[in-house]
């Protein structure tokens, strides 16, 4: 089988099962039933921590006092990740290597390895 054939595969191709459980994925309105279903949701949820916030529902122990504001334990969750995430680009500059921390590559023959060319070079 060429490169080509399996790169045009249509989804007559898929088996009954799949079509059956992922069938609906190829519609092109499920993207945007995607965002408004999680738009839905992230709007219930507010509400919801306002109403449990309002009937003293939350947690039994609370450390801290302003732990009781609506909405902290998603918000502290969100920027704690954006720290962690935000940590990497730093953390990336120390650790990366150079280009050329192994050497230069150019003159090597396709056949010949990076630890050849390392033990040539001593």
């Amino acid at each position: 089988m060429s490169n080509d054939m399996n790169q045009n595969k249509s989804s007559d191709d898929a088996t009954p099962l799949a079509k059956l459980l992922f069938g609906w994925t190829e519609a092109k309105a499920t993207p945007m039933l995607f965002l408004v279903g999680l738009i839905l949701v992230a709007i219930g949820l507010f509400a919801a921590d306002f109403v449990l916030a309002a009937k003293h529902m939350k947690h039994a122990y609370k450390p801290i006092k302003f732990s009781d504001m609506p909405m902290f334990y998603g918000l502290y969750g969100f920027f704690a990740f954006g720290f962690v995430v935000l940590c990497g680009w730093p953390l990336a500059k120390l650790l990366r290597k150079d280009e050329n921390y192994y050497g230069d590559l150019e003159g090597l023959d396709a056949d010949e390895t990076s630890v050849d060319a390392g033990k040539e070079g001593k």
